[in-house]
């Protein structure tokens, strides 16, 4: 696969990169800033597809631009072999519950905004139950929280979630990643923005979720603090030097730490912070 963001045409992100995600397991992505860990998630969600970028000399204007190279050696993103760009976005996204650094509340109740994570899966706020959205919280280690607020569920957060805090935000994100069912939870540096005991609460909670999968369920981490990740069936080690990412090493953590290259210098370093 290949891959350039539109607005960095020059600067490959992905060169002939081949990551195989299996089923049911719980993944974990690393690798140092710039690796293309969050990329993977964009491609993921089809917010892109893999694309590549060649200089193209215009000899009669005198100018060089980067256009797509539309060569047809770029790639595809496949779920269960399926070309993505086959699939419905639709249905795509209705399956794919993400949870990020910095998610995103309205200016809504607890309750219409977890709901809303099966818009798309389950038609719509409406659709959803109350016991739904109160299993997601139990899930999420949330719903203590909520209950304790003025009005439980019914309580507006403010705008932005201005009126629950950090660790309370993330676990009404995880609530609405989980209140679809989804096949596929992507969870993109979810505890990073937190203090270290709101990180502890949520990461329980991740955790617990991960756990509670049971195989059914594909889970992709991407963590900065690479203690939260130790115990993921695969870990992917991304590295860029350059020229595009590309995956250079690929086990369990015991299995990478006797390797002793990328993934144990990336640990010890984390482990000396």
């Amino acid at each position: 696969m290949n891959f350039a963001y539109p607005a960095r045409k020059a600067a490959r992100i992905f060169n002939g990169t081949d990551l195989h995600i299996p089923s049911g397991k719980v993944v974990a992505l690393v690798g140092s800033s710039g690796s293309g860990k969050s990329s993977v998630i964009q491609l993921l969600e089809r917010f892109y597809d893999p694309v590549s970028y060649e200089e193209v000399t215009d000899a009669k204007k005198k100018e060089t631009k980067m256009v797509a190279a539309n060569d047809g050696t770029d790639g595809t993103v496949a779920v269960d072999g399926d070309d993505m760009k086959t699939l419905d976005c639709r249905w795509v996204r209705g399956n794919i519950g993400l949870v990020g650094q910095e998610p995103v509340l309205f200016n809504d109740t607890v309750h219409n905004n977890i709901a809303l994570g099966a818009c798309g899966a389950r038609g719509g706020v409406g659709d959803v139950t109350r016991k739904q959205v109160e299993e997601a919280a139990r899930a999420s280690n949330a719903y203590e929280f909520i209950a304790k607020l003025p009005d439980g569920f019914d309580t507006f957060v403010g705008n932005a979630g201005g009126k629950v805090s950090g660790g309370q935000k993330q676990r009404i994100a995880i609530a609405r990643a989980l209140v679809a069912d989804p096949k596929l939870l992507l969870l993109d540096e979810a505890t990073s923005a937190l203090d270290n005991e709101s990180e502890r609460i949520v990461q329980a909670s991740l955790d617990g979720l991960v756990k509670a999968g049971g195989g059914e369920r594909t889970t992709i981490i991407i963590a900065h603090r690479l203690s939260t990740i130790r115990d993921a069936d695969v870990i992917c080690v991304l590295e860029n030097s350059g020229d595009g990412s590309r995956v250079v090493e690929t086990g369990s953590h015991e299995e990478l730490m006797a390797l002793g290259k990328k993934y144990k210098a990336l640990v010890e370093a984390y482990e000396t912070k």
